[in-house]
């Protein structure tokens, strides 16, 4: 009897587990953990990834609807100092080719965001309804890989003109809402891309003679990554920003006939504020472009020049030699 309770006692003592049991098990979770992590870490950016592309198709559905209903295409507004949505009457937006705001405005009602496009139900001064419109983040407009629905608050608005009834956001302090993507406005000095600005006649989907599906109509824009949403020169202004880079992007710039590339790359760290005139994005070594066909594919950073260029001019007669 007693030598059978001194065997059920050492069971008991055996029971729990030594010092070095304990930390070869913790060991092993944690080589564990670090080979699924990146396993994780990928089907999280393929989901981002995926919706990223969701997000240009939709946009890309609306620009068509934007065509078949007006005739022509979004305009990529005026200028970031111009650029508020611009009114008739309180409810009654101006639509391209007399609307200033640029094209992300212009399209909000072929995205199922009449009431946001409209202004709501501000009530008078006009100036209530544009700041609504300019502090409301539309989902679509953000990469999820990149942020979630982002504002940027300002103590002093700067853009904005004075409206028919007096009124004006130029100097307010309000919310603006920001946009991960830009218009294709080709080469800057040249203005061959996809979206012009609304001080030049429009452009109609007929007059994308490259061809609708080696043309880009919008991608996604390079952000410094240190300045993430923080008002800069490039991303600060939002999403109703006219013909600016915080909402047009480009190939290349112009100057005195003399060219110089402007490749897509990735997001990448600086802290200087010198904007970016580039598209690129957060995903490993391509940005999702949209392109005037309504097809959304990969451009890989590494896309050759001649490549990139013919497919971000709508007239340039040039057959890229890699297309997506």
């Amino acid at each position: 009897m007693k030598l059978m309770m001194k065997h059920s006692w050492f069971r008991k003592i055996r029971q729990g587990f030594t010092l070095i049991e304990l930390l070869v098990v913790i060991a092993i979770i944690s080589i564990l953990i670090g080979l699924l992590l990146p396993a994780v870490q990928k089907v999280r950016e393929s989901a981002n990834r995926s919706q990223c592309q969701n997000n240009l198709k939709q946009i890309g559905l609306a620009i068509n609807m934007h065509q078949d209903s007006l005739g022509i295409l979004p305009t990529g507004g005026l200028s970031a100092a111009t650029a508020a949505p611009g009114f008739a009457s309180l409810g009654q937006p101006y639509a391209a080719p007399h609307q200033n705001a640029g094209w992300a405005y212009q399209i909000l009602p072929y995205l199922e965001q009449q009431v946001l496009w409209s202004g709501g139900s501000a009530g008078n001064p006009i100036a209530n309804a544009q700041r609504i419109i300019v502090g409301t983040p539309v989902k679509l407009y953000f990469c999820p890989s990149l942020r979630s629905p982002t504002t940027i608050e300002v103590s002093s608005c700067p853009f904005g003109t004075t409206n028919s009834d007096g009124s004006s956001i130029l100097g307010q302090s309000l919310s603006l809402a920001q946009i991960d993507y830009a218009a294709n406005g080709g080469e800057l000095g040249l203005l061959n891309g996809g979206f012009m600005p609304s001080s030049s006649p429009p452009i109609k989907m007929s007059q994308i003679f490259d061809g609708t599906s080696t043309t880009i109509a919008v991608g996604e824009k390079q952000l410094d990554m240190l300045l993430l949403n923080q008002f800069t020169v490039d991303d600060g202004v939002g999403y109703c920003a006219g013909f600016d880079i915080n909402t047009v992007r480009f190939s290349a710039k112009v100057s005195n006939g003399s060219v110089s590339y402007v490749p897509p790359a990735a997001n990448y760290n600086s802290g200087t504020d010198s904007g970016s005139f580039a598209f690129g994005s957060s995903h490993p070594s391509i940005f999702n472009a949209l392109f005037f066909d309504g097809s959304v594919r990969p451009i890989l950073y590494a896309i050759d020049q001649p490549s990139f260029i013919a497919l971000c001019t709508r007239n340039g007669k040039d057959i890229p030699q890699t297309v997506p």
